[in-house]
């Protein structure tokens, strides 16, 4: 976090479950939440609650949004996708609007080796990166594995995720790639230039597993 926020005070109430490991879940959630609302709202959670689920792998925290008293640099989309540890779903509130209103992130116990996870649900790492700066295989976490879509009637999955965007839908698309890479890592990406900038091009280039269509923008000889 930005070193010049104001700490904000958190209570970790006890409700719910008292799984001896709610603790342990709630430190390692809260660090990847304090990223994603700097990050995303520029902002610091409250915990107000802490409680473990009864599938005895993931807890809840209930908490409250604090903007940063100044507004504060973010890390880069490549930063922020990875630092964070990849096991954290926010459960947004229907109103947006009230400044009381409490906020939820689902999250999956931190492990070391499936001994630690409860039976068919097994401790995973991070997905390796190749963009600067480098991700590691840890921290891990009890995940349960999705269900088998790499193969269809014995053969590869090819689907591909298709998008476009022009300089003015630029942060549409990073978040659009973000999300496809976090929940469905294994399909490829075509990204088409309707009007990105140079900078942006050369963003798109770097992004691992997407490939770039039309690089000059849209071709003379497309129909308009």
């Amino acid at each position: 976090l930005p070193q010049n926020a104001t700490p904000i005070p958190n209570t970790f109430g006890i409700q719910g479950i008292r799984h001896p490991r709610r603790k342990e879940c709630a430190k390692q959630c809260f660090q990847e939440l304090s990223l994603d609302e700097w990050y995303q709202d520029n902002s610091q959670p409250s915990v107000k609650h802490v409680y473990a689920l009864p599938n005895d792998f993931q807890c809840v925290l209930t908490f409250k949004r604090i903007p940063l008293d100044n507004w504060v640099s973010a890390p880069s989309v490549e930063q922020w996708m990875q630092r964070r540890f990849r096991h954290v779903v926010r459960v947004d509130p229907v109103d947006l609007q009230d400044s009381e209103t409490l906020w939820k992130a689902l999250c999956n116990f931190p492990c070391q080796n499936n001994t630690q996870c409860p039976r068919g649900v097994n401790c995973v790492g991070r997905q390796p990166s190749d963009i600067p700066p480098t991700i590691s295989t840890q921290p891990k976490t009890c995940q349960k594995q999705k269900p088998a879509t790499a193969k269809r009637r014995g053969k590869k999955n090819d689907m591909v995720i298709v998008s476009g965007a022009n300089s003015d839908y630029f942060t549409g698309l990073e978040n659009l790639v973000i999300s496809a890479k976090y929940w469905g890592p294994e399909f490829k990406l075509a990204i088409y230039n309707l009007g990105l900038t140079a900078d942006q091009v050369a963003t798109v280039k770097g992004w691992h597993n997407v490939t770039l269509h039309w690089p000059d923008g849209i071709p003379d000889t497309y129909p308009s």
